[in-house]
This record gives C-alpha cells, structure tokens and sequence, in this order.
C-alpha cells in the first residue's frame, strides 16, 4: 500500500495551503522590516527558529487537510474538520495583518489567544475523527504556548 493513496487530494492539500501562506505573507506588508524591529522585546525569538517552525506548521497543515480529504468519509465530520483548520489558517495568517499590518502588539496579543482556542477546538476535533492527525498537530499546540508567551511579552514590554 503507498504512503500517498490519493495524488489528487494531497496536490490539493498543498494547494490550499500554499494560497493561505501566500495571502499572510501578503498581509505583513513592510511591517516586518519597518516596526517589528523598534519594538522592545524583552525575549527575542530568533528569526531562524521562525523559519523552521514555518514550514513545520505549513507541512502539519497539509497533512491534515491531506487526511481529512482522503480518509474521513462521514461528511458531517469532516466538514466541520475542514472548516475548523481552514478557519484556523486563514486566522493564523490574518494575524500578520492584525499585528505587524496594524503595527498593533495588542491585537497581535488578543488575536493569539484566539487563534489558540481555535487550534484547541481543531485539536479536540481531530481527536475524535483522526487521533493521528492529532498527535501530529500536538506539537503546533507546544509551540503556541511558547508564541503566547513570546507575545504577551512583546504585549507588556510596548503597550
């Protein structure tokens, strides 16, 4: 049996997540280059650390999409299965544009939260459709602890 059962829906898969990446790098605008770097950060998430745990997030999203599209079949389920991880990606992205768009540590603070909760609604949902696309989104649930934190100190060192 091969890894990849169904070409079509993992080409998808990688489609949609390569237009939601588009569309958040599109968000950053110049905030990035232009603000991020005047911020007083109290601990400094190096960018190379970013860069790795990137392309992880886009390559657990794509496995769960990749999942979900071949391997649920119930309708009902998966559909909210979809909607909660797309909705979960397009709000990840949607932060850059909360946070380094509006050059607002505040909203980028708030709107980590509850992106959070989003994740966590994902993450209990994949537990009961697809326990192996929760283990692998575990980690991305490790990692939010550490971006909060990171945040909420970014968020107390400029308000």
């Amino acid at each position: 049996m091969s890894l990849i059962n169904y070409p079509k829906k993992l080409a998808l898969s990688f489609i949609i997540t390569f237009v939601i990446a588009i569309y958040g790098s599109l968000l950053a605008l110049d905030g990035m280059k232009e603000w991020y770097p005047l911020l007083n950060k109290p601990v400094d998430i190096p960018m190379w650390l970013f860069a790795i745990v990137q392309p992880l997030y886009y390559a657990i999203c794509i496995t769960i999409l990749y999942r979900l599209f071949a391997y649920i079949s119930e309708q009902r389920t998966r559909r909210i299965s979809l909607g909660l991880i797309l909705f979960m990606m397009i709000f990840a992205e949607s932060w850059n544009y909360l946070f380094l768009g509006l050059r607002s540590v505040a909203l980028g603070f708030w709107s980590m939260l509850l992106f959070a909760g989003v994740a966590v609604l994902l993450f209990v949902q994949l537990r009961k459709v697809d326990p192996l696309s929760a283990k692998i989104f575990a980690p991305y649930l490790v990692w939010l602890l550490v971006d909060i934190a990171w945040m909420y100190g970014l968020w107390s060192a400029n308000p």
